[in-house]
């Protein structure tokens, strides 16, 4: 390979062509264009996992057959369409999320989407709980974070994702739900007497394969600056009004996987969850745009 006398070969972007780094382009640069983009704070990183970035608190792949065990603890890993007892974290935390009632278990079902595995829930009483978490997850209501949740809809039931809070309750922690008729998504923080932030998109979640990613500031002055959805990697939604103060104290329970906390059945998921990633800080434009494109891409979404 020949070269120009003020260049170098760089190589290919690891990102490929869909990115979060300034929309460079990707392909071979040479060295005064590497040098000119990282002058620019446009230099890429080679995003291969989530652990890539700082902060990473959950990770939940149902595509890793190695982290579906038949369980809560020990156990043997569950083969195509048996029931999952335990989800293992692969955030290097170990929160791993259980669920010790048999028949309140989701399925491994494989090759559904982008041909990979993911976990059915019956929008009945199948949930996961990661236990003991009340401290561990505050900071999803009272300081920064950024989920990412992986879904498909095909219950027509109101029906809940994540949950640290007892749902529509006003008790102190997180919620994530949505409304299955519409796709109408709520994401919620609560502080144990008020509502912090409310954010609200209709057809947020739509029939079919969605990503969901919910970032959360509620300490920030600004009301709409507090909350904001995305599907997909699109527009945000940023509605919130509220203006409560965060509460610092524990949420009220474990965060819960499908389901509200103590609420009667009618609001378990109904569909299926294929990844969980969870950061403690409100992830800037370019992370979550590269943790958007991993999905994707790893996806086919």
């Amino acid at each position: 390979m020949s070269l120009r006398s003020n260049g170098s070969y760089i190589g290919p972007r690891p990102d490929g062509p869909t990115n979060g780094f300034g929309g460079v382009a990707s392909g071979i640069w040479d060295l005064r264009t590497a040098q000119r983009q990282r002058s620019a704070t446009a230099w890429p990183f080679p995003f291969g996992s989530p652990t890539h970035i700082t902060g990473l608190q959950l990770w939940l792949d149902a595509s890793d057959a190695s982290t579906l065990y038949d369980a809560t603890s020990g156990g043997s890993l569950v083969a195509a369409d048996g029931s999952v007892a335990r989800w293992e974290d692969k955030s290097g935390n170990a929160r791993h999320a259980t669920q010790g009632t048999s028949g309140s278990r989701p399925l491994r079902k494989a090759s559904v989407q982008g041909g990979k595995d993911v976990l059915r829930f019956d929008g009945t009483n199948d949930w996961f709980s990661v236990p003991s978490s009340e401290g561990t997850f505050k900071f999803l209501h009272s300081a920064d974070s950024t989920v990412f949740v992986v879904m498909e809809r095909s219950a027509t039931a109101d029906s809940c994702v994540l949950d640290t809070a007892a749902g529509d309750t006003v008790t102190r922690g997180f919620s994530a739900y949505y409304e299955g008729s519409g796709g109408t998504f709520t994401s919620r923080t609560a502080n144990g007497s008020a509502l912090a932030t409310s954010n609200t998109a209709t057809s947020l979640v739509q029939a079919g394969w969605n990503i969901v990613t919910i970032r959360t500031r509620p300490t920030q002055g600004t009301a709409s600056a507090r909350s904001s959805m995305r599907r997909n990697g699109g527009s945000a939604v940023e509605n919130n009004t509220l203006t409560a103060t965060a509460s610092t104290s524990n949420a009220s329970y474990p965060l819960n996987i499908g389901r509200f906390e103590g609420v009667a059945s009618g609001y378990a998921h109904g569909g299926d969850i294929a990844e969980i990633i969870i950061y403690d800080s409100a992830l800037s434009d370019a992370n979550r745009e590269a943790v958007e494109n991993y999905l994707l891409a790893k996806w086919g979404i």
